[in-house]
């Protein structure tokens, strides 16, 4: 089940900051020499239709996520897609850093954001 990221809208681009770009660059690069010999595929990132916002907000995930992850969860679970109008509205640096579906401590990924999604999206739908 892909990731439902409230507001990658294409108004603007997700992520702005010139030197934030520059880093996720950096670190994906690091990633990809660190999974050179991963026996399975994990850089999908361009081979999937997306939005600029998207393609940025997968390449943030990709850059700052452990290796783990990077070899246990697919592509499309990490898919974003719109959902609330108001999600162009949340500041980079809040979006990047609580709205997407980042490791926190030993928590699955898939664990809260699912759950808690579906039980709460009609109550802030409209706000």
């Amino acid at each position: 089940m892909a990731w439902l990221l409230t507001g990658c809208r294409d108004e603007k681009p997700l992520i702005v900051d010139s030197r934030r770009l520059n880093d996720v660059e950096r670190m994906l690069k690091v990633q990809k020499e660190l999974t050179t010999h991963a026996l399975k595929p994990i850089w999908q990132i361009s081979d999937q239709p997306a939005s600029k916002n998207e393609e940025q907000a997968l390449k943030f995930l990709y850059a700052y996520m452990p290796l783990s992850d990077l070899a246990d969860y697919s592509l499309e679970f990490m898919l974003a897609r719109k959902e609330m109008a108001w999600g162009s509205a949340i500041p980079e640096e809040e979006f990047l850093h609580f709205v997407l579906p980042l490791r926190v401590n030993n928590e699955n990924l898939d664990s809260f954001r699912l759950v808690y999604y579906a039980e709460i999206k009609a109550r802030i739908q409209g706000l």
